[in-house]
C-alpha cells in the first residue's frame, strides 16, 4: 500500500510537468516582413497578411516598412536577419537597389519569399506577385479599343499623359514598357511624368505640365492615388472639358481605388490580386516543409464602371466574414485562456485528490476532463473551417465574376471589329449582323442592350457616324461622299442624323 501510495503522487506530479509543458513542444515561426513603404496597396497586404495568421498561430509577424528608401530597406533587411528571423517576406522598393541585401539574407540560410516586385537572379525561396508588364498591356488595350470614345479633342493621334511610379522601380518600368509596346499601330501622342506613387505629387507634376501641353484624351496613371491627383489638376486646369483616367490597384476599402471606380471619381482601374494570404500560406507550408510553388504570377484584370458594382459587393461580403473568423479567433483565444487556466488547478487539484482517495477516482476525472477539451477543440477547429471554407467560395465567386467580363469583353471587340469590317455596306443592320455573330436577332438585341446600352442598329448608326466625323476632319472627301463611305444611302439623311448625334451640320465642321 505504501508503495502504490508513493506511485500515485509520483504520477500525479508527471501529470502536472507534462500539462505545464505541452505547448512547448508546439514548434514557433517568427516572420520578418520588409513593406517598401505604407501605401493603401501595402496596408492592404499586410491586412491580408494578418487575415491569414489567424489560421497560423504558430507564426509571429513583424512588419516594418522603408518609407520608399530602398537604402533603408537593405538595412531593415540586414536588422530582421540578425534578430534571428525565421523566414524573411521582401516587397522591394527597387529590385535592383534591395537585390544585394536579398542575397545576402538568402546566402545565410534564411528562406526568403520576394512579393509583389521581382528582383533580378535567383537568390530567393520563391516570388508571389503580379505581372507588371501585362498591367501595362492590359492598359494599352483599354486605350486601343476605346480610341473613338478617348479622341474627344479631335485630330488624328490621341492624347496620353502617363503618371509614372518611381523611376527605375520595377512596376514603373514593366508597365510602361508594356503599355507602348502595347499601342504598337495606334496613332497617339505621349507625355510620361514622374508620380513617385503618391497622389500630392502627381497633382504637382501634373499641373505643371498641363500648363505647358494644354489638354489631353486620357490620363494613365501607374497607381490610382497617382490617377486621383491627376484628375484633381486636370479639373482645376481645364472643368470643362471630359477627361478619362485609368488608374492601377483598385483596392478595396474606404477612398481606395474600387470605390473610386464605383462612384464614378476614375473611369477604369486595372488590378491583380495582391496576394497577402498566399504569400504567408507559401511561407507556413516552407517552414512546415510542405509542398508549395517557387513562382506564383497573378494576371490582371481591369474594373471599369460596369463590374466595379459587382465587385465592390463582393468586397463588402468577404470584409464581413474576415470580422467573422477574427471574432471567432478571439473567442478560440479565450477558451484557450480558461482551459489553461482550469488546467493549472485542476491538476494541483487532482494531485490532491490522488492523495487523498487514491488512483481510480483521479484517472476517471481526468479522463473525463480531457474529453471535454477534446470536444470544445474539436468544436472551434470545425467553426474555424468552415470559415474558411466560406472565404474559399467567395473567392470562387470572384473569380466567376471576372470570367464572365473577359467573356463580355471579348463579344463586344468582335461585334466592334465586325461593324468596322462591314461599315460601308449600307445593308449592314441587325439581321446581318446576327448571322454574323451565329445568333438570334432577339438575343443580339438583349445582348448589346445589356452590355452597352444600346440596340445593334443604334450602334451601327453610332459607328458610322463616327467614322464619318474622322473622314470630315481627317480628309478632303465632300459630305456625299463621306455619307457614302460609310454606308448611307442617302446624303440628307445622313445629315439629319449627323445633326441629332453631334449637334451640328456635317458641313459646320
Amino acid at each position: 500500500m505504501k508503495h502504490t501510495f508513493s506511485l500515485a503522487c509520483l504520477f500525479a506530479l508527471s501529470l502536472l510537468f507534462i500539462g505545464c509543458n505541452r505547448t512547448a513542444k508546439t514548434p514557433h515561426y517568427t516572420i520578418g516582413v520588409s513593406q517598401c513603404n505604407d501605401d493603401a496597396w501595402r496596408q492592404n497586404m499586410n491586412n491580408e497578411l494578418r487575415r491569414e495568421q489567424l489560421f497560423h498561430p504558430e507564426i509571429d509577424l513583424v512588419i516594418c516598412q522603408a518609407d520608399a528608401n530602398s537604402r533603408r530597406q537593405c538595412e531593415q533587411i540586414d536588422s530582421l536577419v540578425a534578430a534571428g528571423i525565421d523566414l524573411l517576406i521582401v516587397c522591394p522598393n527597387e529590385g535592383v537597389a534591395v537585390e544585394p541585401a536579398v542575397t545576402r539574407a538568402y546566402r545565410t540560410g534564411l528562406p526568403v519569399v520576394v512579393a509583389d516586385r521581382a528582383v533580378p537572379g535567383h537568390d530567393y525561396t520563391s516570388f508571389i506577385g503580379g505581372d507588371n508588364y501585362e498591367v501595362g498591356q492590359l492598359l494599352a488595350k483599354y486605350i486601343r479599343y476605346n480610341s473613338l470614345k478617348l479622341n474627344h479633342l479631335g485630330g488624328g493621334n490621341t492624347k496620353i499623359l502617363e503618371v509614372c511610379g518611381l523611376k527605375g522601380s520595377t512596376p514603373a518600368v514593366l508597365r510602361h514598357k508594356g503599355m507602348l509596346e502595347g499601342l504598337e499601330g495606334v496613332p497617339y501622342e505621349l507625355t510620361s511624368v514622374e508620380g513617385i506613387w503618391f497622389e500630392p505629387n502627381a497633382y504637382r507634376v501634373v499641373d505643371s505640365i498641363l500648363n505647358i501641353m494644354g489638354p489631353v484624351d486620357i490620363i494613365v496613371a501607374h497607381n490610382d492615388l497617382m490617377a486621383r491627383g491627376a484628375k484633381r489638376a486636370y479639373e482645376e486646369h481645364f472643368p470643362d472639358l471630359p477627361i478619362n483616367i485609368i488608374g492601377v490597384d483598385a483596392l478595396r476599402g474606404e477612398g481606395n481605388g474600387l470605390e473610386a471606380v464605383y462612384n464614378g471619381i476614375i473611369t477604369a482601374s486595372v488590378t491583380y490580386y495582391s496576394g497577402g494570404d498566399l504569400v504567408l500560406e507559401t511561407a507556413a507550408a516552407i517552414l512546415n516543409h510542405q509542398p508549395y510553388l517557387h513562382d506564383t504570377v497573378f494576371e490582371p484584370f481591369l474594373v471599369t464602371g460596369e463590374n466595379a458594382r459587382t465587385l465592390y459587393r463582393y468586397e463588402q461580403a468577404l470584409e464581413h466574414e474576415v470580422s467573422i473568423v477574427k471574432m471567432m479567433q478571439e473567442r478560440v483565444t479565450d477558451l484557450q485562456n480558461v482551459i489553461r487556466l482550469r488546467q493549472k488547478y485542476i491538476y494541483v487539484l487532482v494531485a490532491f485528490i490522488i492523495l487523498l482517495i487514491g488512483f481510480v477516482f483521479l484517472a476517471g476525472y481526468i479522463a473525463r476532463y480531457r474529453a471535454l477539451v477534446r470536444q470544445e477543440a474539436r468544436e472551434a477547429e470545425r467553426k474555424m473551417a468552415e470559415q474558411k471554407k466560406r472565404l474559399n467560395e467567395m473567392a470562387n465567386k470572384l473569380a466567376e465574376v471576372e470570367k464572365k467580363e473577359s467573356m463580355d469583353d471579348a463579344f463586344i471587340k468582335k461585334l466592334h471589329a465586325e461593324m468596322e469590317k462591314h461599315l460601308a455596306d449600307p445593308k449592314l443592320n441587325i439581321e446581318t449582323l446576327s448571322g454574323i455573330m451565329g445568333m438570334s436577332r432577339s438575343q443580339l438585341y438583349r445582348k448589346t442592350k445589356q452590355l452597352v446600352g444600346e440596340s445593334p442598329n443604334d450602334m451601327i448608326r453610332i459607328c458610322r457616324l463616327k467614322r464619318a466625323q474622322q473622314l470630315l476632319s481627317a480628309t478632303d472627301q465632300t459630305i456625299q461622299q463621306v455619307a457614302y463611305a460609310v454606308g448611307f444611302s442617302s446624303p440628307s439623311y445622313f445629315t439629319k442624323c449627323y445633326k441629332d448625334y453631334f449637334g451640328e451640320k456635317p458641313s459646320e465642321k
